[in-house]
C-alpha cells in the first residue's frame, strides 16, 4: 500500500503507520546468539497501553497482566534463531518460572499466590540492549501477561521489569479503573488527554473516542461508565485544547486529530482544527535538520492523509501552500517532505486544485539525486496522483506521463530503479482499472528510445517484459 492512498482511512494503530520515537536497538554478538533475556530495565513499555486497542484487556477473562516477583527461575533450554510467521523470530531462552503475584493490574482474576509457569520463552523479540541483559533470578520485580488454558492452568508469554516511570504510569491508570467515582474519572481523563507522560495521554485519548456502531463490546465494557461523564461535545473541545498545546508531542496531536475527525466537529470546530494544523505544520519545519530526518516527514504525511482526505478544497489548498514552500527549498528532509504528502490532497472534483498538486513535481525537482529517499519520495508521490487519476477517474494523467518523459533522460542507475517501478505499478494498476490501456502500451513502448545510456534502455526493457509488453523495433545502434 503506498503512502499517501490506505484503502482504509483509519489506522488500526498509529503507531504502526508513523514510526514516531521508533529506534532500533543494537544487539551484541554475544547477546544476538542467546540473549540472557531480561533488560534490566525493559528499554520500553512492557505494557502496551498507547495501543488502540488495549482497553480490551482490562475486561479479558482468558489473560491478565500481574505485578509480580520472580521467586524461582530454572532454564530449560536455549532456542536458536528461526525463520517464522512473518518473518525471522531471534534466539531465546525458555525457563520454568516460579512467580508471586502481588496483584492483578488488568485483565482475568488471579490467584494471588505463588504460580509455576512452567514454560515461558524470553527474548527473541529483538529489543534487548547490549550491556544491560541478564538472566532472571529471584527477586526480579516484574510486569507479566498470564495466560489461563481450558483446565485453569496459567502460562506466561510476557514477562519483563518495567521503569520506575512505567510503574507510576500502570499506579496512576489503575487507580482510574478501579475507582467508581466515574465523574472524578472522566476528568482526570479529559485533563490527561494532555499529559506530559505520552503513553498515559493516548491511553486517554483513546479511551474516551467512540462512535455509535463502530466501538467493540471489549471497549463499551471497560470504558462505557466514564464515557456519560465525558460527553463528545466537551471531549471535542479538550482535544481542540490539545491540538493548540506547543507541547503536545506529535504522537499525541495525530492521535487527538484523528479522534477528532472520528467524532466529528461542529462548523466553528473545524476551523478551529484547521488553523491548529497550519500552526502545526508551520512549527514542525522549524525544527532541526536532525529532528526533521529522525522522523522522515511522517508526521507531515499522517496528517495530510487522514486530516484531509475529506475536508474542503480550500483548506486542501491552504496545506499544499505549505508544502509548496517545503518542495522549493533546497533541504532534502522538505523536500522529500512535501512529495510524500502532497499526493494525498488530491480531489475528487476539483481538477484546478489537482492541477496545483503536479505543480509540486511538475515544478521542482528533487535537489540531490542521489538521496535514494528523496528520490523515492518525488516518483511515489507522482506515481500516487496519476494512480488516483486512473483509478477515480479512469483516465491517464497525461501531464504526469511528461514528468516522466522529462526527467529520465537524466536519471541516474539509482533513479532509474525508482523510475521503472513505479511506472510499472502505475501500468498494472491502469490495466487492471482498464484505463485507456491501449494509450498507454503505446506510450511504455516508446520509452526505450528516450534512453541516454544502455543501462537505462536495458532499465526500461526489464520494465516492458515485467508488464508483459513487447518493445518497440527501434533499438538504437
Amino acid at each position: 500500500m503506498e503512502h499517501g492512498h490506505a484503502t482504509n482511512r483509519m489506522p488500526l494503530r498509529l503507531a504502526s503507520l508513523i514510526g514516531i520515537g521508533a529506534s532500533f536497538l543494537v544487539i551484541s554478538a554475544a547477546h544476538a546468539q542467546f540473549p540472557n533475556v531480561f533488560p534490566v530495565p525493559s528499554p520500553s513499555p512492557v505494557i502496551d497501553v498507547a495501543d488502540e486497542f488495549f482497553g480490551a484487556t482490562i475486561p479479558d477473562q482468558d489473560s491478565a497482566w500481574v505485578e509480580g516477583e520472580v521467586v524461582e527461575a530454572e532454564l530449560i533450554r536455549k532456542i536458536p534463531a528461526r525463520q517464522g510467521f512473518g518473518g525471522n523470530l531471534g534466539a531465546s531462552s525458555l525457563y520454568r518460572i516460579r512467580l508471586q503475584v502481588r496483584r492483578k493490574l488488568f485483565g482475568a482474576e488471579v490467584p494471588i499466590e505463588s504460580l509455576l509457569l512452567k514454560e515461558v520463552n524470553l527474548g527473541g523479540g529483538g529489543r534487548w540492549v547490549e550491556g544491560v541483559c541478564r538472566p532472571p533470578k529471584s527477586g526480579d520485580q516484574v510486569f507479566a501477561r498470564l495466560l489461563r488454558d481450558k483446565t485453569g492452568e496459567w502460562s506466561s508469554d510476557e514477562m519483563e521489569i518495567p521503569q520506575e516511570t512505567e510503574r507510576r504510569r500502570i499506579d496512576r491508570m489503575k487507580c482510574l479503573i478501579d475507582s467508581t467515582d466515574y465523574p472524578q474519572v472522566a476528568h482526570e481523563m479529559l485533563a490527561g488527554c494532555g499529559d506530559s507522560d505520552v503513553d498515559f495521554a493516548l491511553w486517554c485519548i483513546h479511551a474516551l473516542t467512540r462512535v455509535e456502531g463502530e466501538t467493540s463490546y471489549e471497549l463499551e465494557k471497560a470504558y462505557s461508565r466514564i464515557w456519560s461523564h465525558a460527553p463528545l461535545p466537551l471531549l471535542r473541545t479538550r482535544l481542540l485544547q490539545v491540538l493548540e498545546m506547543p507541547e503536545t508531542s506529535d504522537s499525541c496531536y495525530l492521535q487527538a486529530t484523528l479522534s477528532l475527525k472520528r467524532i466529528g466537529a461542529s462548523t466553528d470546530e473545524a476551523d478551529q482544527f484547521h488553523q491548529a494544523n497550519c500552526w502545526r505544520l508551520q512549527k514542525y519545519l522549524s525544527r532541526s535538520r536532525d529532528s526533521l530526518e529522525e522522523n522522515r516527514g511522517a508526521f507531515f504525511a499522517v496528517l495530510c492523509e487522514y486530516a484531509y482526505y475529506n475536508e474542503t478544497d480550500e483548506r486542501r489548498r491552504d496545506i499544499l501552500q505549505i508544502l509548496s514552500k517545503c518542495a522549493a527549498s533546497q533541504s532534502a528532509v522538505q523536500q522529500a517532505i512535501a512529495f510524500r504528502s502532497a499526493s494525498s490532497l488530491y480531489s475528487e472534483e476539483n481538477e484546478t486544485l489537482n492541477d496545483e498538486i503536479l505543480g509540486i513535481y511538475r515544478d521542482h525537482r528533487p535537489c540531490d539525486r542521489r538521496n535514494y529517499s528523496l528520490v523515492y519520495e518525488y516518483w511515489t508521490g507522482l506515481k500516487n496522483c496519476m494512480h488516483s487519476q486512473a483509478v477515480r477517474h479512469n483516465r491517464i494523467y497525461d501531464a504526469g506521463l511528461e514528468a516522466f518523459e522529462r526527467e529520465l533522460p537524466a536519471a541516474n542507475a539509482g533513479e532509474m530503479r525508482v523510475i521503472t517501478d513505479c511506472l510499472a505499478r502505475y501500468a498494472e494498476d491502469c490495466r487492471r482499472h482498464t484505463t485507456a490501456w491501449n494509450q498507454l502500451s503505446g506510450w511504455l513502448q516508446g520509452l526505450p528510445a528516450l534512453a541516454t545510456t544502455p543501462d537505462q534502455r536495458d532499465s526500461l526493457e526489464k520494465m516492458l517484459l515485467r508488464l508483459q509488453i513487447s518493445p518497440a523495433n527501434d533499438r538504437a545502434t
